[in-house]
């Protein structure tokens, strides 16, 4: 899977934002980046 692009679209109910008091909350996001990062070795960058 190196060097594919993949986008991602997610909906979310909340704000999630670092530095917010729900920021830990978020539980979509980051197991999404672990899959992709370590598990299929695909370079992710942040969400527009």
């Amino acid at each position: 899977m190196r060097g594919r692009h993949v986008i991602i679209v997610t909906a979310r109910g909340g704000v999630y934002d670092p530095g917010t008091p729900s920021e830990t909350w978020d539980h979509v996001v980051p197991p999404l980046r672990i899959l992709f990062t370590e598990t299929l070795d695909i370079t992710a960058s942040p969400g527009c």
